[in-house]
């Protein structure tokens, strides 16, 4: 640190009770209290620039220490309390341009000031009172919603359907069959429901889900002409399985977002029958199964030992279905019509036998109405114009939500017609039990 300079003295003489100095009075009345000197201009200037700073510098900081005793309640430091830093700025004095370490402590004692401020501001800040001081600034610029609100809410646009990038055309390949999206499909937040259809035409199968406006994605599934091969194709456990994990990826790739399986129905027409038998047997019941609908092809054999006798063996799983349909657990429907195959058992028989199973819930005999005929476009060709039959009914069982239905009729156009009417007979009760709540 620069040392400071001083003037030389002049000499005083004894008999000059003056001092030479400074002309002011004799040493005997010095004393007493004398009156301030006037100051020069350069003085003033000096001391202004000395201490200039350090009072705009304390008046801030008093507004702070003001300001903090406002918000938080509490008495804070006074400016009192930084008499030992102002003490060190009048030792290092006035700024000197000439020297640039002057210059850094001074900037130094500027933040040091500001941040010693802060902090005796905000000792006085307890956090009560500064969740009270935020809860007051939030109400003013958030003010509480009206009672409007959640109306508005309410009417907002929701987000976009989860079938909306979902690719409808053309039908994706599944093992043993196609997979197809009606257009009476749709889906908002990705859960989908599955009719798996075995055996017929895929185009009269797809047309007549959606005459029945059933909200289901489709699978149909053609291996053969007798029920042997449906048997089969599904005898080694997790078949049936790895089909709905097939669908489930199919799904997903063709566009629907967060698709979850919801319900399965296994539809199947004539030998179709087959794979369904095979399936309740083996199936590991972790599907969601909520409907069967078999249209005239619930057969069966007879008993080696008693030829005139049911296989029950055979009919033990939908013997099984047909009980927890009459509990009301899923849906089960049929249709037969009067043909008699002699080698197995007939359509009807089979019927009755269920019937027999569980007639001990309440059989409710229902009003003979004929279905709506329904004149299919996909089966304009499936039988010559002239030899087109429609459904003529002859009973109409319930037990529960076990469902049996029987028609007239012997011949081949008798029992292509349990196909092309399926829109008009068990989808519309499969499209009612699946159709949201009002």
């Amino acid at each position: 640190m620069a040392r400071r300079r001083h003037k030389p003295k002049r000499k005083q003489t004894h008999n000059s009770p003056v001092s030479t100095r400074d002309g002011g009075p004799p040493v005997s009345q010095r004393l007493l209290p004398e009156a301030p000197a006037p100051e020069s201009k350069p003085d003033k200037v000096v001391r202004r620039k000395t201490f200039g700073w350090v009072v705009r510098l304390a008046r801030k900081t008093r507004s702070y220490a003001i300001v903090g005793r406002d918000i938080g309640r509490n008495s804070l430091v006074s400016i009192a309390e930084l008499a030992p830093i102002r003490r060190v700025t009048q030792f290092l004095g006035p700024p000197d341009p000439h020297t640039r370490f002057r210059r850094r402590v001074r900037a130094a004692l500027y933040s040091v000031l500001a941040i010693v401020a802060l902090l005796f501001a905000s000792r006085g800040l307890s956090r009560d009172s500064l969740s009270n001081w935020w809860m007051r600034i939030h109400q003013a610029v958030m003010p509480e919603p009206s009672a409007s609100a959640p109306a508005e809410v309410a009417s907002a646009p929701a987000g976009p359907a989860a079938d909306e990038k979902l690719r409808r055309e053309r039908p994706s390949g599944i093992k043993g069959g196609v997979l197809l999206i009606p257009s009476t499909f749709s889906s908002a937040n990705g859960e989908y429901d599955l009719v798996l259809h075995f055996h017929g035409d895929v185009k009269i199968v797809l047309e007549s889900v959606e005459a029945a406006k059933v909200n289901a994605v489709l699978g149909v599934i053609n291996l053969g002409v007798g029920s042997g091969y449906y048997e089969s194709a599904y005898t080694l456990p997790g078949t049936y399985e790895a089909l709905l994990a097939q669908v489930q990826q199919v799904v997903e790739d063709r566009g629907l977002k967060g698709a979850r399986l919801r319900r399965v129905a296994l539809m199947s027409w004539s030998a179709g029958y087959g794979a369904i038998s095979t399936i309740l047997q083996v199936r590991q019941k972790k599907d969601p199964l909520d409907a069967l609908l078999m249209a005239d092809g619930l057969h069966c054999g007879r008993l080696p030992e008693r030829p005139k006798e049911i296989n029950f063996r055979q009919m033990a799983p939908f013997v099984e279905a047909a009980k927890a349909a009459a509990n009301g657990k899923l849906l089960f429907s049929i249709t037969h019509s009067d043909i008699d195959p002699k080698s197995y058992v007939p359509t009807a028989e089979a019927a009755s036998y269920l019937l027999e199973a569980v007639k001990e819930s309440g059989v409710k005999n229902v009003d003979l109405v004929a279905p709506e005929r329904l004149k299919l476009k996909a089966a304009a060709f499936a039988v010559e114009p002239k030899l087109v039959k429609y459904l003529e009914p002859k009973r109409d069982v319930m037990v529960g939500s076990f469902h049996v239905r029987g028609f007239t009729g012997e011949t081949t156009e008798d029992h292509v017609a349990h196909l092309t009417q399926m829109g008009a007979t068990f989808l519309p009760e499969l499209a009612s039990r699946w159709a949201p709540a009002p």
